[in-house]
């Protein structure tokens, strides 16, 4: 799960090269998604002085450090949806990938996992879980709460991963403030990612899933297959040149359909590398054994 998000993970840097807070790719020709107070403080902002060109970043996978520039269209104020979107020059460093973006909605009670640059490790950053709780609003800007005892100052511009579905719904804007009594100290916002979207139009939230669950995969989900390929060469060699016909067996659950199905995905759907059958029950299977023994 942390490589998975660490990936995209940038720390932003302050003009003294200390840590400012954290930020996240959104695509692969650069944009970087973190908070406009990040970049410049909320005080700096009310007071009305002119948002820097620039600002330094690290990208946490690589150590590469860059230069952003600050996107001023898709700028938002503190005082609104507080967003800031950078762009690099160049390339993302090797190692250095865009991280998934899907609907914050119908993510209520849903577990995420999180990174940032918090005080207790400001330059190698620290992990952080959680519970996303409900839709809000801060002022007029839509946000949703979270609870979680690591995300705290320093996360801010952090992605809110949600380990369901996989995809990043949101971006940390905020931690609350203790009350008289010492509650709410477990109390975060983040903006989620259909306002990041609609600020910047060259977000993209994906909807595809790649997790099937219970599920079989079929040639329609090859792109989201990983981790058979040994298997896979093994049935095509014994295919091409011992057998004409090859039963894989095996408990429940084992990845035979995964194999049969999917050693077809790399040819045409009209030029399948082979054709094959799938019996579930022990008569099945002896009676399709047979009907091949007699071919």
């Amino acid at each position: 799960m942390g490589a998975e998000l660490q990936a995209g993970i940038v720390r932003i840097l302050t003009s003294k090269g200390t840590t400012a807070g954290t930020g996240f790719v959104v695509t692969n020709d650069g944009l970087i998604a973190t908070c406009s107070h990040v970049i410049q403080k909320k005080e700096v902002q009310m007071r009305g002085d002119p948002l820097p060109e620039k600002v330094n970043i690290i990208f946490r996978a690589t150590g590469d450090q860059a230069e952003a520039w600050i996107e001023t269209d898709w700028w938002r104020p503190n005082i609104g949806d507080d967003i800031a979107i950078l762009r690099i020059d160049g390339c993302l460093p090797v190692g250095v990938e865009p991280l998934l973006l899907g609907s914050s909605s119908g993510t209520e009670q849903h577990d995420f996992f999180t990174f940032g640059f918090s005080a207790t490790n400001p330059e190698q950053g620290s992990s952080g879980f959680g519970k996303i709780l409900a839709e809000t609003r801060i002022r007029d800007a839509k946000v949703l709460q979270l609870r979680s005892p690591e995300v705290s100052q320093g996360f801010s511009g952090a992605p809110i991963l949600d380990t369901f579905r996989h995809r990043v719904v949101g971006m940390v804007r905020s931690i609350a403030l203790p009350d008289t009594f010492g509650r709410s100290v477990e109390t975060a916002f983040i903006t989620p990612t259909e306002i990041l979207r609609d600020v910047c139009p060259s977000v993209k939230l994906s909807e595809v899933c790649p997790y099937r669950n219970l599920e079989a995969f079929t040639e329609d989900d090859a792109a989201f297959f990983f981790g058979r390929e040994r298997d896979i060469k093994l049935l095509l060699e014994k295919l091409n040149n011992d057998t004409p016909f090859l039963a894989i067996f095996g408990p429940s659950g084992s990845g035979k359909a995964r194999g049969r199905s999917l050693g077809n995905s790399c040819h045409p759907p009209n030029e399948p590398l082979f054709r094959t059958t799938v019996r579930k029950s022990g008569s099945e299977v002896y009676s399709c054994c047979n009907d091949y023994r007699s071919v």
